[in-house]
């Protein structure tokens, strides 16, 4: 599954006086991968040059160097971004010097942090979606209050999806459909083509608004993400891969006035994960 997570990692920069300025970096899930350039920026490194190098590394070792454009569903002018496997990222870091570095704590506290901190941010959405829906689940349509607009999605979508596959996509608030259409070529005869629709926001009243005339403009055509995978469309895009990797975390009883010692640092070496959609489930 693709999941349509955003990571947050806070962070200070120091300016080399007692003045210090703090900022939050919020990166993309896209395809299992993060969009580079944000990193960059907030490194203050230059662009250009890390891309080169990125391709040049790649080039040279392409097992642990994995990156490639991808352009994320939300930005209407469907933009590339060069993104990099989170094995790729950390290599990355591991190539900068603390020592050439305009904020040597800056890069460390990415060096050390960012990496582990994607990965437990992934595995606590992987953690929600492997609990079952409750009645006090987001896609549970409350009747003594007006309809929200979500709310009217989901039932647009109960129409055409099985419940567990509805309860997946209210939780992802974001859902993969499509029309199926004939269409005649130019030589006169007919063929049919598959037009696919992305809508990453189902509180969204212009999500409404569409996924309302497809359904009404398209009765009997419009394809859910559980017909599209049986079709072999959009695999990539129902499951989520965790690889192996270790979870850290902090005895506060052992830290001293905000430091960290070694020991206080406790390292959990978890196995790789694979979540999948409800309708992309390995048969037994």
């Amino acid at each position: 599954m693709q999941v349509a997570i955003e990571v947050e990692f806070p962070y200070v920069r120091h300016m080399g006086t007692p003045q210090q300025e703090a900022g939050k970096l919020v990166l993309p899930l896209l395809e299992q991968m993060i969009p580079l350039k944000p990193v960059t920026d907030v490194l203050g490194l230059a662009w250009v040059q890390q891309f080169r190098k990125v391709q040049s590394k790649m080039a040279d070792d392409p097992k642990n160097w994995d990156a490639k454009s991808v352009v994320a569903p939300s930005d209407k002018q469907q933009r590339k971004q060069l993104c990099v496997a989170l094995r790729t990222l950390q290599a990355f870091l591991d190539t900068l010097a603390e020592g050439r570095s305009k904020d040597s704590e800056l890069l460390r506290h990415f060096k050390v942090h960012l990496v582990d901190s994607i990965y437990a941010q992934v595995e606590r959405v992987a953690e929600e979606l492997a609990q079952p829906a409750s009645d006090n689940e987001p896609h549970v349509i409350v009747v003594n209050r007006p309809l929200e607009v979500e709310d009217k999605a989901r039932a647009l979508l109960a129409k055409m999806l099985l419940p567990e596959d509805l309860a997946y996509v209210s939780d992802r608030n974001e859902v993969r459909i499509a029309v199926e259409r004939e269409v005649e070529t130019i030589g006169g005869t007919k063929k049919k083509v598959l037009q696919q629709v992305y809508i990453h926001d189902l509180s969204s009243p212009a999500a409404l608004s569409l996924l309302n005339q497809l359904i009404l403009d398209n009765k009997g055509r419009v394809l859910g993400p559980r017909q599209l995978y049986q079709r072999g469309y959009n695999k990539s895009a129902s499951f989520l891969y965790l690889p192996e990797r270790v979870k850290s975390t902090v005895d506060a009883e052992l830290t001293v006035g905000g430091v960290i010692p070694l020991a206080a640092v406790r390292r959990e070496k978890l196995p790789a994960q694979t979540i999948y959609a409800p309708w992309a489930i390995p048969a037994a």
